[in-house]
């Protein structure tokens, strides 16, 4: 019996040896299957538990460089727990994500993307062209999908649509996002720019709602009222009012 169980703890032995050497291309595989080939590693060095590489799209058309680890024990309890570090002389992303199969929890989380890394997820048949930089923050976020707590932030820096009618400029877009009962509920505003923004997305584990109106500002470039109308039916005041129901079911 205990010859047996020599070779029991040193089978397990060499299966975690195994794993721990599991190379981190193996991550690259991974988030494309779990975001439907929208979001790649690229470049991936070391291995899946402690890594590097970059963040990008199929198309590599933009690069966020990461440094990550995970915690083994984590995934004994069902949940993926995973740290970042700032790479290449940069301040961020970093924080910590765990995952789970009922939510998320985010801690002293910061990231800043190119606003074109998320034109592929907006529910628009013909996505525009997008401008600037998207920094994220949270603190301290939780969400399970039947509620949750904290608060992320999202600041859009030197945001610009360009369609094929001409360049809105909305200044600086802010998104606050909170969870409220069942749904997460974003609020969305801005600052300068020659529009106003004002509206919300509620989103729910299988769906997610826009209702914001676009307003342009008195004077207002004649490309800029035509990129606007190529969106939705203007108002009496120029604005454009943009609704939409996505799901995923």
């Amino acid at each position: 019996m205990k010859s047996i169980g020599v070779i029991v703890a040193a089978g397990l032995l060499l299966l975690v040896a195994i794993v721990g050497m599991a190379p981190a291309t193996l991550a690259d595989g991974r988030l494309a299957a779990a975001t439907d080939g929208r979001l790649r590693i690229a470049a991936a060095g070391g291995t899946l538990w402690r890594g590097t590489g970059s963040l990008t799209d199929a198309g590599n058309t933009w690069q966020l460089p990461l440094t990550w680890s995970v915690a083994p024990l984590a995934l004994a309890r069902g949940a993926l727990d995973v740290t970042l570090a700032p790479a290449r002389d940069s301040t961020q992303p970093q924080g910590a994500i765990v995952l789970t199969t009922s939510g998320v929890m985010l801690t002293d989380f910061r990231a800043t993307l190119p606003a074109q890394a998320l034109a592929r997820w907006l529910p628009l048949r013909d996505a525009p062209a997008l401008g600037g930089d998207i920094g994220i923050e949270a603190s301290a976020f939780a969400w399970s999908g039947g509620g949750g707590q904290g608060t992320i932030n999202a600041h859009w820096l030197r945001a610009r649509v360009a369609t094929a009618a001409g360049v809105a400029d909305l200044g600086t877009v802010d998104v606050a996002v909170t969870p409220q009962d069942k749904r997460l509920q974003a609020r969305v505003t801005n600052t300068g720019g020659e529009v106003r923004v004002n509206g919300t997305i509620s989103f729910t584990s299988g769906s997610s709602d826009g209702d914001i109106t676009v307003t342009p500002v008195p004077g207002a470039p004649p490309a800029l009222m035509r990129a606007l109308a190529s969106m939705g039916k203007p108002d009496a005041d120029g604005a454009v009012r943009l609704t939409w129901r996505n799901s995923s079911r």
